[in-house]
């Protein structure tokens, strides 16, 4: 329970106060977990994006079209996504984008990547990613319905994987930070809980929206799915996807920087993310 806390700590603005006291090993063990917290995360989006399909206006030169509904919508989800998680992942792909172009060396990559100022490819990486989130959830509108809820809700769950994956086959660029504990403690056990838990968290999303959505519209549940044969949901693909990115990325940084850092960890959480939408996006 004392690691799941922290997971949620660590990962989100969610008003959990408890005080723990935990050591190297339980950040790491954390890890874990980070699947679940990745899970409220996109149900809160999820649930914003409804929102905004209510408040959104319903008559119009472009409204038959559903163009201002769906970007409302997905507006309200990208919002809510941002501020539950404390623009965290955000954070590290801007400080990433900053150091790992700057074209110095790696000590200097590393400075840069502390600074707390934002350069111009910080602020054109987060320009891309808010762009490119509210495209790909726009765009999902327009699948069968509970696609888009699916997405907003696996794609955090499942970007966790590529997080610790990351974590696991690169060493800390960094003589200290947080993110330092997860590095050198991550074990392979943690690493497959956590892909364990991330595609139980998949499959149980995954049939419980489309079984809502079935009842709801008393359709038959089967025109979710492809028809029979081995292809599966891209929704259970996703968490090997990003477990691939993840070990990637962090292989291509090491190579510059010697190692990893927590901002390189939120970049791969800030792709992950972006690919498995655009995955379930291309799939449909």
């Amino acid at each position: 329970m004392k690691r799941l806390i922290l997971a949620f700590q660590l990962l989100t603005r969610l008003p959990i106060r408890r005080q723990i006291d935990a050591d190297a090993r339980d950040y790491a063990g954390a890890a874990a977990f980070y699947p679940l917290a990745g899970l409220a995360v996109g149900i809160i989006s999820a649930l914003a994006y409804s929102f905004g399909g209510l408040i959104a206006p319903t008559d119009g030169v472009f409204m038959s079209y559903g163009i201002v509904s769906s970007g409302v919508s997905a507006l309200f989800a990208v919002i809510a996504m941002v501020a539950v998680t404390g623009g965290l992942h955000l954070d590290g792909l801007a400080d990433s984008f900053d150091g790992l172009l700057s074209s110095r060396s790696p000590e200097c990559m590393l400075e840069i990547m502390k600074d707390s100022r934002m350069g111009v490819m910080g602020a054109i990486a987060l320009i891309l990613d808010i762009a490119a989130r509210l495209i790909l959830v726009s765009a999902l509108e327009y699948y069968p319905r509970p696609t888009v809820f699916l997405a907003l809700i696996v794609a955090p769950c499942a970007a966790k994987v590529g997080v610790v994956a990351a974590a696991s086959v690169s060493p800390y660029a960094r003589k200290d930070g947080l993110g330092k504990s997860v590095t050198e403690h991550t074990r392979f056990g943690t690493v497959l809980a956590n892909v364990l838990i991330a595609l139980v968290c998949c499959a149980l999303v995954t049939v419980g929206i489309i079984l809502a959505e079935s009842r709801s519209s008393n359709s038959n549940v089967l025109y979710f799915f492809p028809p029979p044969s081995l292809v599966p949901e891209p929704f259970f693909v996703a968490p090997a996807l990003v477990l691939l990115i993840g070990v990637i990325i962090s292989k291509l940084v090491t190579k510059k920087l010697g190692g990893i850092t927590g901002d390189i960890l939120g970049m791969v959480n800030e792709i992950a993310e972006l690919s498995v939408m655009l995955l379930i996006l291309a799939w449909r």
